[in-house]
This record gives structure tokens, sequence and C-alpha cells, in this order.
């Protein structure tokens, strides 16, 4: 799947009250799996409060609803203000669902939204602006998919998340029970490494230290089979597995 997310010109310096009065705060191009809780496409993610509640609204081009819920809204963790987004498993109405996080830090604070992702084919935007974006993606997917050829003993899909700050590629390689992953942050150097439950350990002798992060135990979701997650929201990169080729995991790495 992807799901690039841009914020809004002039966002970035509004205020809580500002925001509270309803903004579009950011543009967002999906290509879902088959079984998602919209269809893919363009959207725009719509922040407002009403009586007291945070919600967040996702708006096709056209200006049609498509999706609302309660919004995520809390302190901004950087102070960098770019959009964010990750994958993996989020609360939605009391229920532990596979979903992609997504929107923006702002000085005004934080404001995300969840959308639950099925588990079928990937379903592409059919957007001119869309499929161009698509065609950069896989250009890129192609390259990290040859790159990591010499690390991985049978050809697997490549996660890839990035940012202005922050590049996170990873392949799944059940022989060594661990993620091939290149990793690099404002704060850590790029390297290459093996990411398992636990460790991360430097591929290449002479390498950049293993950057530091915390683990979080993510087991209980092993049936769920999902397979790598991940991604960069706000000062935080992260990256994992569900599933059961490897032992589940999720790591947190900083970005500054």
């Amino acid at each position: 799947m992807q799901s690039p997310v841009a914020l809004l010109q002039g966002r970035s310096k509004m205020t809580r009250e500002e925001l509270a009065k309803g903004q579009d705060l950011a543009l967002v191009d999906f290509s879902l799996p088959e079984g998602s809780e919209v269809p893919s496409g363009f959207y725009v993610l719509h922040v407002r409060q009403e009586n007291g509640r945070w919600i967040a609204a996702l708006r096709d081009l056209q200006g049609k609803v498509v999706l609302q819920r309660e919004a995520e809204v809390g302190p901004s963790e950087s102070q960098s203000y770019w959009p964010g987004r990750s994958t993996g498993i989020y609360s939605l109405g009391g229920q532990n669902v596979y979903g992609v996080r997504f929107g923006a830090e702002l000085p005004a604070g934080s404001f995300y939204m969840v959308v639950r992702l099925g588990r079928g084919r990937i379903v592409p935007a059919q957007d001119p602006d869309a499929r161009a974006i698509t065609a950069a993606l896989e250009a890129f997917r192609r390259e990290a998919r040859a790159a990591f050829a010499a690390w991985l003993k049978e050809q697997r899909d490549v996660f890839i998340a990035s940012r202005s700050d922050a590049l996170v590629v990873a392949a799944l390689d059940p022989g060594s029970k661990s993620l091939v992953s290149y990793l690099r942050t404002a704060h850590q150097p790029g390297g290459l490494y093996r990411v398992r439950a636990g460790t991360v350990d430097s591929v290449l002798p002479g390498a950049a230290r293993s950057p530091e992060g915390t683990f979080r135990d993510v087991s209980a979701f092993r049936t769920m089979a999902i397979g790598i997650v991940g991604g960069i929201s706000g000062a935080t990169a992260t990256l994992g597995y569900i599933g059961s080729e490897i032992e589940p995991f999720l790591l947190s790495v900083r970005v500054h």
C-alpha cells in the first residue's frame, strides 16, 4: 500500500482556535488493500471541534465526506512540524485493528486519524497524479529490492517509509529470522541492519553504530499475519513485523 501525506500550505501557522472552527489540514494519496474503510484515491483530512470533541473527516476532492471519526489530538512530539503516517495495530471502537494512522504535528498540537485497512490485494488509485506517484515509488522499490538482493535468500516485497528527515527501508529475511533494514534519521547516520525482536545488528563491518531504540512486544497480534509495519510520525520512526515467519516486534527510533 502507499499513503503519502502532504501538509496544506499555511496550516503550520494556524492556532488551535482557528483549527477548532474547522480546517482542511492535509492531502493524502491512498492506494489501499481491498476491504479497507475507504477506496483508493486522493483525500483531504479535515479537522474541527464539536462540543469539546475533536473530529477528523476524510473528504474526497469533490468535498464529500467519506469517513468521519474522533481525531487523535495531543501535544506535538516534534518541533519540525512535518506530516506523518504509520501502519500498525490501533484501537478503534474498543477493538484492535490493522490500520494506517496519518496526520501532522503543528505548533498548535498533533492531529491524527486512523483508517482501518483491508487484507486483500492493493488497488491503485486511478487519478493521473496518483499513478505518477505510484510509478515513482515503484521505481524506488525496484532499486531497493536490487540493493537488498545480496542479503536475502529469496525475493521479498520491500517496505518503504520516507520523509525529509528520515528513511526506513526493510525486507523480510526468514532465513535469518530478521528484517534486513536500512535506517537513516536526522539523529542517526544511514546504515544497513538486521533487526530482530530486541536486537539491532549492523550488517556491514565498520558500519555506523546500531540505532538506539525501544522495542514493543506485539506477539499478541501474531495471528493477524500482517507482515512489515511502521512509518514516520512526529519525532519517531517505527519498524516492525506482525506474523509468524519471525518473532513479532515493533521498534521505535528517535528521528531528532
